[in-house]
């Protein structure tokens, strides 16, 4: 429900703006009132008063201060966000009766007191330990101590709201049948040329480098020149990932790919296709005055960085399907193919013939594919269809009704 906390940010001249903002709209708060002030919001439950959301008010405020400092009318912005905050907290709320309701019992208030003082005041005091700890952060929030109950309360039943939506407006297998029939195309096996990839390579800060290039050619030829040698590719390889200076390199290349036979076609002529990238990075440049230079940084100039790597995609892209082209299968390149992130060695492993569509009822890949994208499409990150769908049946099922809208009461009062 809510994005996780960030540290706040500098306030300088805007606070005393702030604060009079807050009269401003408090004054247009005035009616409906009852001692615990304006009535904001209802549900099957209880209710909601200003006063119980005021500091989550501060809170998203300081939040999303930028905002405000870059509105036209920074008061009309901090009633959007006062409705906002009215909805999140109502909601919230709601979440915690239907849990109640369904016999979740994690959530009784003691359970987030004993969370409140013991995890998450501690967890404050370390992460503000530079600024001055917990003090510091209820500080800069403007909140006042019984926030952090609040705050504790929120975490904990945000923490369950995962489980709880996937698990009621999650993937179904329906879902996932009907995702497959839709989208079988993207699971058809097509003749292809299977192959495995060992990676060396070369870190961001050293991509323009020649230096470091050479020294990442030179550790891929000496891997290629082991195996050649009788060691096992597989061996080689986890040597080479262990070795590598860049992670993000070693996830990408842990697996093996593959090509389409037919991708491959027209690839076998090693001049005619130099010529044509050559030709075409060297029309580019002209194009767009851009400078080619062998290696570039990319914390460098950008032109010169998009250019090179448009140049290291279509130079791979012919000496690996070439290499398909020319490979027995078992045999592994005898040089190693230039790549954005280094240098590759490639080993043939097959060369499939067959042309089918993969079902995720007898392929467990194929099944695991669909079930996690449809779960991304469906949570989102907590946005997702799942949990719009979830929001709208607790408001419905909960009978949530906003009373009180800041926007529409400062709208009126100006």
């Amino acid at each position: 429900m809510r994005k996780k906390m960030n540290k706040p940010k500098r306030i300088i001249c805007l606070l005393l703006a702030v604060i009079m903002t807050f009269s401003v709209c408090a004054m247009f708060a005035s009616c409906e009132k009852k001692k615990d002030g304006t009535l904001l919001a209802t549900y099957d439950g209880g209710e909601v008063y200003e006063s119980d959301i005021a500091d989550w008010q501060s809170y998203f405020l300081i939040e999303r201060i930028s905002e405000v400092a870059s509105s036209e009318d920074y008061q009309a912005k901090i009633a959007e966000i006062n409705d906002s905050t009215t909805e999140f907290y109502v909601k919230l709320k709601a979440f915690r009766k239907l849990l109640q309701d369904k016999g979740v019992t994690t959530f009784t208030d003691e359970s987030i007191k004993k969370y409140a003082e013991n995890v998450l005041k501690p967890a404050l005091e370390e992460a503000y330990s530079s600024e001055g700890g917990y003090e510091h952060w209820k500080t800069s929030y403007g909140v006042s101590d019984n926030f952090l109950y609040d705050y504790a309360e929120e975490e904990l039943i945000t923490a369950y709201l995962e489980q709880y939506v996937m698990n009621n407006y999650g993937v179904t297998e329906e879902l996932i049948d009907d995702y497959w029939k839709t989208h079988a195309y993207l699971y058809l096996v097509v003749p292809s040329y299977i192959f495995d990839v060992i990676m060396v390579s070369v870190a961001d800060s050293d991509k323009g480098n020649a230096e470091a290039w050479d020294a990442a050619k030179a550790e891929a030829q000496r891997y290629i020149d082991r195996i050649k040698a009788g060691e096992d590719f597989a061996s080689v390889k986890a040597e080479a990932i262990q070795n590598s200076k860049n992670e993000r390199s070693s996830d990408v290349y842990s697996t093996q790919d593959s090509i389409p036979v037919t991708d491959c076609r027209g690839f076998d002529d090693e001049e005619s296709n130099l010529k044509t990238i050559n030709d075409y990075i060297d029309a580019l440049a002209e194009a767009y005055d851009i400078k080619f230079v062998e290696y570039a940084d990319p914390n460098g100039d950008d032109k010169e960085y998009e250019l090179w790597y448009t140049y290291c995609n279509m130079l791979n892209e012919f000496y690996t399907k070439n290499a398909m082209l020319n490979l027995e299968v078992g045999e592994t390149i005898a040089a190693p193919i230039r790549h954005i992130e280094g240098y590759e060695i490639i080993k043939l492993l097959e060369k499939s013939d067959t042309v089918e569509f993969q079902s995720p009822y007898t392929n467990e890949t194929v099944y695991n594919d669909i079930y996690e994208t449809l779960y991304e499409e469906l949570w989102g990150n907590g946005s997702g269809s799942a949990v719009e769908t979830f929001e709208s049946e607790l408001v419905e099922n909960y009978h949530v009704v906003i009373t009180y809208s800041y926007v529409k009461n400062y709208t009126a009062a100006t």
